[in-house]
C-alpha cells in the first residue's frame, strides 16, 4: 500500500491509476535523498542542487524550504509518484506576484 493517500496530502493530484503528485512532505526526505543520490551524475549535467545533497538531512532541509515557501505563497515543489514510488519531483520555483510571474522546475529520474 502507497504511504501516501488521498485526503492525506495539503496538494495531491492522481494523475491516472499510476501517477500521482503530491507536495513534497518530511517524511519524504528519505526517498527523495535515495533518489537524487542514485542519479548524481545524470542529473549533475543540468542542475547543482545533487552536488550540495549528501546526506538524507539536505533532503529533509529542501522540503523544510519548499514547505515554508508553499504556506506563504512563494511557490513549492511536489513529488511525482509512478506506481507508488518516488519517480520526480515538479514545482514552481517562486510566484512573483506583482508581475504574476513563475518558472516551473521539473526532474524525471532514470
Amino acid at each position: 500500500m502507497n504511504e501516501k493517500e488521498e485526503g492525506e496530502q495539503l496538494l495531491y493530484n492522481q494523475v491516472n491509476p499510476e501517477i500521482m503528485i503530491s507536495l513534497l512532505e518530511e517524511n519524504d526526505a528519505e526517498n527523495l535523498f535515495d533518489l537524487v543520490s542514485a542519479n548524481k551524475d545524470f542529473l549533475s549535467n543540468w542542475l547543482s542542487f545533487p552536488s550540495v545533497t549528501n546526506q538524507m538531512e539536505d533532503s529533509k532541509s529542501f522540503i523544510k524550504r519548499s514547505l515554508f515557501r508553499f504556506v506563504n505563497k512563494e511557490g513549492f515543489w511536489a513529488g511525482i509518484w509512478y506506481k507508488e514510488k518516488l519517480a520526480g519531483s515538479i514545482g514552481f520555483l517562486y510566484f512573483d506576484w506583482k508581475v504574476k510571474k513563475t518558472e516551473i522546475g521539473r526532474s524525471i529520474y532514470k
